[in-house]
């Protein structure tokens, strides 16, 4: 019985993480605008309240080696001034590379 709580409980963590990953992004001068297709929330992060953007990529807990899993390690890190991290997963973006390269400009006001 236990083991089927933990097969339920491991489901249910896998299935939210993978919902809040489905994020449309639209960027204006002034703001990120997300929508999180599976659960119809809406989030607009101002930029700045962007306090840093990189690129990561997820590796073991020991750190020699990627980590693997049927989740692309590549993502764009998003930290706000509130400690709230966003991530934006390289697979479901198309335009990923635009994607990073608009929110950095929109982030640092570059032309």
């Amino acid at each position: 019985m236990a083991i089927l709580a933990i097969l339920i409980g491991l489901i249910g963590f896998n299935t939210y993480r993978a919902v809040t990953r489905f994020i449309e992004v639209t960027i204006t001068p002034d703001a990120l605008l997300l929508h999180y297709l599976l659960t119809g929330k809406r989030r607009t992060v101002d930029n700045e309240s962007i306090t840093h953007v990189a690129l990561v990529r997820d590796y073991s807990s020991d750190g020699s080696s990627p980590r693997y899993s049927l989740i692309n390690k590549v993502k764009l890190k998003i930290v706000l001034n509130t400690d709230d991290i966003i991530y934006l997963y390289k697979e479901y973006y198309q335009n990923f590379e635009e994607l990073k390269e608009a929110i950095r400009r929109a982030r640092f006001k570059l032309e």
